[in-house]
């Protein structure tokens, strides 16, 4: 079986991320709820949930039952002209779950299309072509996509895109120097984030939209101080400017609500979506109120593979089970375990600080100095890897090291998890 992984190093562009964790990746064989099984017999306990996607587990019988249904019709793609009773069925699933002032979807393959998809919505809706975007921000690959992420040494090699955004502070608490004794934010973020939204150097008629990601997850699991949310969509209300939150990461109950923006009550004007609705199928959509489809030309945003059968019925399921089950308070018990056992471990080098919430947390590495150290992190996460758990590389300089399971997670399978980690970090040390 080993020899496959000789044919994809032949075969497969550097530009994937196969081997970014080391040098021969184990072959996955098997998996059920969050472990998975190597071609070697190797179990996994998931910390990564493939990139935020497997929230209600591998191997869910539930989503497997609907996938097999609607390929046993046959239909296993039907293109953007016509419909099938498994694409109605997930649009009603969403809808059930979304805020009513986001009365209208717009279907796409992935997270980095559908955040395309955002910005096209916003400039046919306002007539304009700039945005603002945050600090650590990360919306996707394409070149719209990068164009409103902070990233800028994913985008600087092969740029220029459309017109780079304007990058404003997003408040990082846990390793910000100026924090109070309480722990509290000292508010100069927020403050920063207000004057220069209303002093934008392009110009107020420029603005297309604001991009945020509610809690930024690649950024470095970064949980923004209450009323960072609240603060921005009052701003962009005073000046008419559309506000678009990215919950590809954090929607679904990964956070312990629905969607992120739950915990302080804001709903956007438009909300892109992908991952973890569609139980490990490619989809995403973007929901907005009415008044964003009103100048959109019928198939100016279309695509072959938008609305796919086969994961419109995988993300029925997906969304019921999510519901019927409660994931999101799932995420709030997990939230317990991790603080249990993470919490230990802030400022015992190399971890500075411990962040998260629901099922979603990180732990910031750094050197002697004090600096994010980013080869660190990654002996950290191969260390683990050959224990038998996987993690997540996030944080701006790839100095965090992300935790975010499955959100059906059992007390065994984390507990193993934190075993392994807890080992890793001190053969590191």
């Amino acid at each position: 079986m080993n020899d496959s992984i000789d044919r994809l190093r032949n075969l497969l562009s550097p530009g994937t991320k196969t081997f970014a964790v080391c040098e021969r990746p184990p072959v996955m064989a098997s998996g059920h709820g969050a472990t998975l099984v190597d071609t070697e017999g190797q179990r996994y306990v998931d910390m990564a949930s493939g990139s935020s996607v497997m929230h209600v587990g591998y191997g869910n019988e539930a989503v497997l039952q609907a996938i097999r249904r609607q390929l046993d019709t046959g239909v296993t793609h039907i293109g953007p002209h016509f419909h099938t009773v498994s694409q109605a069925g997930f649009l009603d699933a969403i809808a059930r779950v979304l805020p009513p002032s986001l009365a209208r979807i717009h279907p796409a393959t992935n997270g980095t299309e559908a955040a395309e998809v955002a910005i096209k919505l916003c400039q046919y809706a306002t007539g304009r072509h700039r945005f603002v975007t945050f600090q650590g921000s990360y919306h996707g690959r394409t070149a719209g996509a990068l164009a409103v992420s902070s990233a800028r040494s994913k985008s600087e090699a092969i740029g220029p895109f459309l017109p780079a955004a304007q990058v404003l502070p997003y408040p990082d608490c846990e390793s910000c120097d100026s924090r109070l004794a309480s722990g509290a934010c000292c508010g100069r973020p927020q403050q920063a984030m207000l004057e220069a939204v209303g002093s934008s150097s392009y110009g107020l008629h420029e603005l297309a939209g604001i991009f945020v990601e509610p809690i930024q997850g690649t950024g470095g699991m970064i949980v923004p101080p209450h009323g960072f949310l609240s603060a921005l969509a009052e701003r962009a209300r005073e000046l008419h400017i559309p506000l678009v939150f990215d919950e590809v990461f954090t929607g679904f109950g990964r956070t312990g609500r629905m969607f992120a923006f739950e915990h302080e009550g804001v709903v956007p004007d438009v909300l892109v979506l992908a991952k973890s609705m569609s139980g490990g199928m490619p989809a995403g959509l973007v929901a907005a109120s009415e008044r964003f489809f009103e100048r959109l030309p019928g198939g100016a945003i279309s695509s072959t593979f938008q609305l796919h059968p086969v994961a419109a019925a995988a993300g029925e399921a997906a969304l019921r089970f999510t519901t019927e089950q409660d994931l999101p308070a799932k995420a709030r018990i997990v939230e317990t375990w991790f603080r249990k056992a993470l919490e230990p471990l802030r400022g015992r080098p190399p971890v500075r600080s411990v962040r998260g919430i629901g099922a979603m947390f990180g732990l910031e590495i750094v050197d002697d100095s004090g600096r994010p150290d980013s080869k660190a992190c990654q002996r950290i996460r191969r260390q683990c890897l050959h224990g038998g758990l996987i993690t997540y590389e996030c944080g701006r300089a790839g100095e965090v090291l992300g935790l975010l399971p499955p959100l059906v997670i059992t007390r065994e399978e984390f507990n193993h998890g934190i075993v392994i980690l807890t080992e890793a970090l001190e053969i590191v040390r």
